[in-house]
């Protein structure tokens, strides 16, 4: 290549959006007393990673406490349950308050 003419410009590696993208999700995910709102069924599990074994199933929409997240894996619990959980499978709603510690569900109905 002639050196009057510059270097063609790189896509980043299409991993890398996935790295940007897991940054975003725990740094909204920081932990401390957060709450978070399951956005599917999220399986609860004694070690972060896929080879953790199972404690629970978490019913979409219920609200967990997240403790930490790091590396795509939060430490959360809920009803007496403490585990680890996708990131990516979390919704921050804001601090935790009395209702969320407890372990309910914050899914009241306004219908009733």
């Amino acid at each position: 290549m002639p050196r009057d003419q510059p270097a063609p410009k790189r896509s980043p590696p299409p991993h890398a959006a996935l790295l940007f993208l897991g940054i975003g999700i725990n740094a909204a995910l920081s932990g401390c007393g957060e709450a978070a709102k399951a956005k599917v069924e999220l399986t609860l599990r004694t070690a972060p990673g896929n080879d953790g074994e199972i404690v629970v199933l978490i019913p979409q929409d219920s609200v967990v406490k997240v403790s930490n997240c790091s590396h795509g894996w939060c430490r959360i619990s809920w009803h007496g349950q403490t585990g680890y959980a996708l990131a990516k499978n979390l919704s921050v709603i804001g601090l935790t308050d009395s209702a969320t510690d407890s372990g309910q569900d914050n899914n009241e109905d306004s219908d009733e």
